[in-house]
């Protein structure tokens, strides 16, 4: 259940400098080490004097809830869900996973960029992304996230552009619940309410997912 009230209180009882330092370490305020090149996602501008870079505690509030200079893109909102999913561990994004040719072939491991959150603290985010999917209330307002016959989880998203049009409909998840194989990030920009429209897409996106897997 979304309440913007105790994520800026918790947000304020963080403070700015501690809640900058655990974007840092989910990626945020530097290009993405990939094949591609990457934007970087920021929770402030940092042209404040307030601990983090924040101008005030209205910024910072506003922040920790995902408004006010906070800009992320979809590729490290996915590697945030990935985070949760891989029990804390941020892991290193690859495009491939192998590479073959007359030579032979070769494999592409996986890779820890960083330890963010002990194993304890995922598991509480992710049964709460389970819940926010699969329970009562996620049953009523993020309608079409949940994948038939798999513990889905996921967080609908709602990014406001201060009065210029409609806000972008976000929505971050991943599944199987208990032994992740996919995550996902979906921006749909300008069309309303991340529970409305992001959440059905990338639903149906994680099960065809899943499906090619099998």
């Amino acid at each position: 259940m979304s309440c913007n009230i105790w994520y800026a209180l918790t947000g304020l009882q963080t403070g700015g400098e501690q809640l900058v330092a655990y974007a840092d370490r989910l990626g945020f305020d530097s290009p993405i080490p990939f094949d591609l090149p990457t934007a970087a996602s920021q929770v402030t501008n940092g042209s404040g004097s307030a601990p983090g870079g924040f101008v005030d505690d209205v910024e910072l509030a506003n922040a920790a809830y995902g408004q006010a200079e906070t800009f992320v893109t979809p590729f490290q909102m996915a590697l945030v869900a990935s985070t949760i999913a891989n029990g804390g561990d941020l892991m290193k994004p690859r495009i491939v996973t192998s590479i073959s040719g007359r030579n032979g072939s070769r494999e592409i491991g996986a890779s820890t960029m960083a330890h963010v959150l002990a194993p304890s603290d995922a598991a509480s985010i992710n049964r709460a992304m389970v819940q926010a999917v699969e329970g009562p209330l996620g049953q009523q307002f993020t309608t079409g996230a949940q994948v038939p016959g798999v513990t889905t989880a996921g967080k609908s998203g709602t990014a406001e552009l201060g009065g210029r049009g409609e806000p972008h409909s976000w929505f971050i998840g991943f599944a199987p619940a208990e032994s992740p194989t996919v995550a996902i990030a979906v921006l749909v920009e300008q069309a309303g309410r991340g529970a409305e429209v992001a959440a059905p897409i990338a639903g149906r996106l994680m099960a065809q997912a899943l499906e090619m897997q099998r």
